[in-house]
């Protein structure tokens, strides 16, 4: 029978061909009947073995108590405005270098700054004068009723005048007007026989358009009725010492108003 060591063959039982008894072959020696150094070699290779195992296994325990203890954070977020929107819109970063569409604004429009103008207040004085200023003794409007009684004034002003005699009734009117320039006498005739008020007015730079003083106007009453019905009269248009008569002042816008 035949066996095979190390790739050596041998006949270790039967007989020979003449007869005789064959001793069988030698025997290879074994692993583990290698030589001491053989053998303390394989010990430290193989203690050498398990140590590295065994710390390998140490480290990858360790590790994974290492990853445990790393609280998991979330993938960036990167916030963007989208064009077109006003309101942010958060967009989850992938991973990746984020691609962010920066929307261009154009620049704030300024305003241009407010032009400030000063009002120019035209001086009345300094207006052409509108018109020629009418005669003395002229009806400046269509009397209204006619009568007996008379009127003289003498204009001692410094400026043209303007005479009218007012109703005193519920509803005041100027039954007449007269023009007389500064310095100028003039009897009113034919006037109703009845009380009036009498109210005048000076001024310069008469307005043919408006019929009235368009500078220095300056309106007065007289306190006193003249009554046409009994008796004339005479009255000066400036103040005189010992004069008998009072006057008031009235606004020009009542005065225009009669």
């Amino acid at each position: 029978m035949a066996a095979g060591d190390g790739g050596r063959f041998c006949l270790w039982c039967g007989d020979m061909p003449d007869g005789r008894h064959r001793p069988p072959c030698p025997r290879a020696p074994s692993r583990l009947e290698a030589s001491p150094v053989r053998r303390t070699v394989g010990v430290i290779l193989w203690c050498l073995g398990l140590g590295s195992v065994v710390v390998a296994a140490v480290f990858g325990l360790a590790g994974a108590s290492d990853d445990d203890d790393v609280i998991p954070r979330a993938s960036p977020a990167v916030v963007a405005t989208a064009v077109g929107s006003s309101s942010p819109q958060d967009l989850v970063d992938p991973g990746g270098p984020a691609e962010l569409e920066i929307a261009s604004r154009p620049p704030p429009t300024v305003p241009p700054a407010p032009r400030l103008t000063v009002p120019t207040t035209i001086n009345p004085c300094s207006r052409p004068v509108d018109g020629v200023p009418p005669a003395t003794g002229t009806d400046l409007r269509e009397r209204l009723d006619w009568g007996t009684g008379e009127l003289e004034v003498r204009n001692g002003t410094a400026g043209d005048a303007i005479v009218k005699l007012v109703t005193v009734d519920a509803s005041p009117r100027a039954v007449l007007a007269v023009y007389i320039r500064s310095s100028d006498t003039f009897r009113i005739t034919d006037i109703p026989d009845q009380q009036f008020r009498l109210v005048f007015s000076s001024g310069s730079h008469w307005s043919e358009s408006t019929a009235t003083f368009s500078c220095r106007q300056a309106a007065k009453e007289f306190e006193d009725l003249f009554d046409f019905s009994t008796s004339n009269w005479n009255v000066t248009l400036f103040g005189i010492p010992g004069g008998n008569a009072e006057t008031s002042t009235l606004s020009p816008d009542a005065f225009n108003a009669y």
